[in-house]
């Protein structure tokens, strides 16, 4: 799907309708979205978004880390450091299938 649709991908909340045409076999079972969030979004999204994604994901660690050992000085400094690390983990979550 990414591969066709490169640069923009087949638009946020097509997955559903564009996924048919890349089925491996024929089902009469609607798939509404991927077992994967990664995936989807590079094929929704193309190259374009995956981009976006990933200048988030690095603004979002650089702003987390800089200074942190001095900020984990202060109380506040750890409470940011657990919120970090729970973002971090929902980032890892898996979907149950």
């Amino acid at each position: 799907m990414l591969r066709e649709n490169l640069a923009f991908g087949v638009v946020l909340g097509n997955f559903e309708i564009a996924y048919p045409a890349y089925q491996s076999s024929p089902s009469d079972l609607a798939v509404d979205y991927a077992h994967n969030d990664y995936p989807q979004a590079a094929a929704e999204t193309g190259l374009a978004g995956v981009a976006l994604i990933v200048c988030a994901l690095a603004l979002f660690f650089r702003t987390t880390f800089r200074n942190l050992s001095r900020r984990l000085e202060s109380g506040r400094g750890w409470i940011q450091l657990g919120v970090t690390l729970g973002c971090c983990g929902l980032g890892l979550a898996v979907k149950p299938s």
